[in-house]
């Protein structure tokens, strides 16, 4: 079956210690690919990789965020991981036009994944999928200062872990840091390593 890309990206902590990886899995570009393929494509992906790295060689054991087309957010889908409390499924608002997705994710819930809501704006929208999550990344290029820390403090009261992405410079981190931010991601701690082939490292 067709390889899909993988992306693999560290998630820091306040103290820039490794906290989790996020896989981001994506078919290759110009490929439209039906969902029997794309389902067909990441079994072979996940066996692939247990059989010749071993999953939790490939995360260094450590939680594992996913994002992943709406169709292959399905329960037997998910990463081969050893502990489901471990997986954190991202999703964002295009999931509310897909009822069997929004079924999948609270079946995930239940059998103890975590949720994180990426890409978020302070809309009607995003707040209906609040109820799901656990987790909130937004980019921190998307808001300005006051903005930034009226969603920080609304979403600290509400006991969500933050996330900001798309931290570039020494600066960016520190900042958010000291608003209160729990994790990181972006080009100032790593350049992202995108793989098509079934090795990855």
């Amino acid at each position: 079956s067709l390889p899909l890309l993988i992306n693999k990206q560290p998630v820091l902590d306040a103290t820039q210690a490794l906290y989790a990886y996020q896989l981001k899995v994506e078919a290759p570009p110009g490929k439209n690919l039906t969902t029997e393929q794309l389902e067909a494509a990441i079994k072979d992906q996940w066996r692939h990789m247990q059989d010749h790295i071993g999953f939790n060689e490939l995360t260094a054991n450590k939680p594992v965020f996913y994002q992943a087309p709406l169709p292959l957010l399905k329960l037997d889908l998910l990463p081969p991981i050893a502990s489901l409390s471990k997986l954190i499924v991202e999703i964002d608002i295009d999931i509310l036009k897909d009822k069997a997705a929004l079924l999948a994710i609270k079946e995930m819930i239940q059998q103890g994944v975590q949720i994180a809501l990426q890409d978020y704006q302070p809309t009607p929208e995003h707040d209906k999928l609040l109820s799901f999550a656990k987790l909130v990344k937004f980019k921190v290029v998307d808001f300005n200062e006051q903005s930034l820390d009226e969603l920080l403090t609304k979403l600290q009261q509400k006991n969500f872990k933050v996330i900001i992405t798309g931290v570039n410079s020494e600066e960016t981190y520190s900042a958010m840091k000291n608003k209160g931010a729990h994790y990181f991601q972006g080009y100032f701690f790593t350049n992202p390593i995108i793989s098509s082939q079934k090795e990855v490292a």
